[in-house]
């Protein structure tokens, strides 16, 4: 029996994406490709993040990372030169968490820091249903904040957050847990930005400073 297949952290497609000639007189064929692999080449091609970021980002071995590149730099290749239409297969839904000052559903507004939020907003990105959960676990300090902490027993796809400290971003590099950086006010723009692939990737160099170093 085969091992059981990894979660890999990937940004959430909607629907599948089609990319190359439509039209049937025009279309030479289909090159299926893998979300995770549009991942990988999103991640080192696009964000020209090196593959060993990729590979914590997504929660994947470096040489898992290194065979969806190369998968998805061959598929792209083969629909360039064959006319292939290049069909980007999409997830179903995600759930995204938000640390806010309050508890407004969409509207909430996000805290400018993970650890110390006074609460978390779930967002299933599929109905957009919200759940607020109140921090019960808010920790400050050298080092203190421990992500995750207070969401134990909610399924968290991806975080988006304004601010966490760096042992709080190591931590949650451990744990596979995908993040990205967001300035803006609520969660809903938030949830907008997101979509639309303007959120770039929590890394350690964009820390708040004092917390944590």
């Amino acid at each position: 029996m085969g091992r059981k297949k990894k979660h890999r952290a990937c940004r959430l497609l909607q629907k599948d994406r089609i990319i190359g000639p439509t039209s049937a007189k025009e279309v030479c064929g289909v090159a299926l490709m893998e979300a995770d692999e549009f991942e990988a080449l999103r991640l080192c091609d696009l964000d020209n993040l090196d593959q060993t970021t990729a590979a914590s980002i997504m929660n994947v071995s470096r040489a898992t990372i290194q065979r969806m590149l190369r998968a998805g730099r061959r598929k792209m290749v083969a629909a360039l030169l064959n006319r292939y239409t290049i069909r980007i297969k999409g997830e179903t839904h995600m759930n995204i968490c938000i640390p806010t000052v309050d508890d407004m559903g969409l509207q909430s507004t996000v805290s400018p820091h993970f650890g110390m939020a006074p609460f978390f907003t779930l967002v299933n990105t599929e109905t957009m249903e919200t759940r607020g959960v109140a921090n019960e676990r808010i920790e400050h300090g050298q080092g203190a904040c421990k992500p995750l902490a207070g969401l134990e027993g909610f399924a968290v796809d991806v975080l988006i957050v304004s601010g966490m400290g760096h042992r709080a971003i190591a931590r949650l590099a451990e744990s596979g847990t995908q993040a990205f950086l967001f300035g803006g006010k609520t969660v809903a723009d938030a949830i907008k930005a997101w979509r639309s692939n303007e959120l770039q990737p929590l890394t350690p160099n964009a820390a708040c400073s004092g917390h944590g170093r």
